[in-house]
């Protein structure tokens, strides 16, 4: 079962590898900051995640259909949606929906989840089984056991 997984991420990550636009070499530097009186005190802003950086990969297989969807969602809310391991679509989610995804899957925990959740091994006849990868952590889930936390992931993003 970690084949299939494997395969599919070595897909999106060709797939989401010429979603890039190179800078042109017109493009105007940067300006250099400069504190003023009314930024002097200030602290500096947490830079963002960049844009390329994976947020959340699902993938949903089984079912009664046999259904093999995925999505992997950027940092920056850009994602790819895939059906069977053909591209079924792209965009970027809105910036409230994406910060609700992200504060789920903070509250979710990933770095400290087992691999294999309830229904992981045995989603059930014709139920799904959930493959979530996330903070460097896979985990694999499905069926009716799938725990609240990890279902309000899988909500909110964007599968086909």
């Amino acid at each position: 079962m970690l084949a299939p997984a494997l395969v599919l991420v070595a897909v999106l990550v060709a797939v989401l590898g010429g979603c890039t636009t190179p800078a042109s070499d017109t493009t105007p530097p940067a300006a250099t900051p400069t504190a003023t009186a009314s930024t002097a005190g200030t602290t500096p802003a947490t830079p963002a995640a960049p844009a390329t950086e994976r947020l959340v990969n699902i993938t949903r297989t089984g079912g009664l259909a046999g259904v093999n969807e995925s999505v992997l969602v950027k940092a920056d809310g850009s994602y790819v949606q895939l059906k069977s391991g053909a591209t079924a679509g792209t965009g970027r989610m809105a910036p409230d929906r994406l910060a609700e995804l992200r504060a789920a899957v903070a509250a979710a925990g990933f770095p400290g989840l087992e691999r294999i959740q309830p229904g992981g091994k045995d989603p059930g006849p014709d139920g799904f089984r959930y493959t979530l990868v996330a903070g460097g952590r896979e985990v694999v889930t499905g069926g009716p056991d799938v725990p609240p936390a990890l279902m309000r992931v899988i909500e909110l993003a964007p599968l086909p």
